[in-house]
């Protein structure tokens, strides 16, 4: 059986994704929604290094699935890092960029990972393809083989993306969601970017892979005067919250992470 989901990238592209089950197609919506061309202009196409590099995404492939073999986390993390490249002035790698005041400093960035497999590809492509592929690029493609890597089905993503040479601190807080935001704060983000509330739970269901910070979820929980926890929310399945209140007891530090949970067909 095969799933239709068609999305908005932007104003200027819209996606059908066709693909066999509805979490392979969840994993699937966040890598596609950030395939727009960024606020650079450039012009995006199949196989855009097939003259200039050719090895180009071979390359990218295997770096993703080298580190993956060996940390299993890298999947979610490459996901992630797309997510809070593209959400924030467009996806242009700027969150790549160290150095105070840029968006990699911001602390709803400090968290992400996934850097050294990117700059491991792009050190491997500066030696067969100097000056030729971009950072932009290298990051939407790590991504979409982390979609594999992940289960996920393989497909092809237009390149020819351009990095951008400014990255603000100031411009993540009001462009990324925060674990604190309510559902009506979410879907506000979710809709100045175009984007509906179908894309919010299908973007928001590829979170369900890597790791998660105990104190992003801490607040689901009450601790006793023993320093035991008990539910609060009764959203939360009841086997599920014993699990997690296992993997991070009272007293966790903030550093403290857990695997989430698979994906289940």
């Amino acid at each position: 059986m095969q799933f239709m989901l068609t999305i908005r990238a932007s104003m200027e592209m819209k996606i059908t994704v066709s693909c066999p089950t509805p979490n392979r197609c969840t994993l699937l919506i966040l890598v596609l929604f950030s395939f727009a061309a960024s606020p650079l202009h450039a012009s995006l196409s199949i196989n855009f290094y097939a003259s200039s590099c050719p090895t180009a995404e071979l390359i990218v492939s295997n770096m993703v699935r080298s580190a993956s073999s060996s940390d299993p986390t890298i999947p979610g993390k490459l996901l992630r890092l797309l997510f809070h490249d593209c959400f924030v002035e467009g996806c242009d790698a700027s969150v790549l960029l160290q150095g105070n005041g840029t968006e990699r400093s911001d602390p709803a960035n400090t968290s992400l990972g996934g850097f050294s497999v990117i700059d491991s590809a792009k050190s491997v492509l500066e030696i067969f393809c100097p000056e030729t592929v971009s950072c932009a690029d290298i990051v939407a493609l790590a991504a979409r083989d982390a979609v594999v890597t992940a289960g996920g089905p393989a497909f092809e993503i237009p390149t020819g993306r351009r990095d951008g040479r400014i990255s603000d601190a100031a411009n993540v807080r009001s462009n990324i969601v925060d674990t604190s935001f309510t559902m009506i704060e979410m879907i506000r983000l979710f809709n100045s970017k175009g984007l509906s509330l179908d894309d919010l739970v299908t973007l928001s269901g590829a979170h369900t892979i890597g790791v998660a910070h105990c104190n992003a979820f801490s607040d689901r929980f009450q601790m006793d005067s023993k320093g035991n926890l008990t539910l609060i929310d009764t959203s939360l399945d009841n086997t599920y919250a014993k699990e997690l209140m296992k993997k991070c007891p009272s007293g966790s530090s903030a550093s403290k992470t857990r695997m989430k949970e698979p994906v289940q067909e």
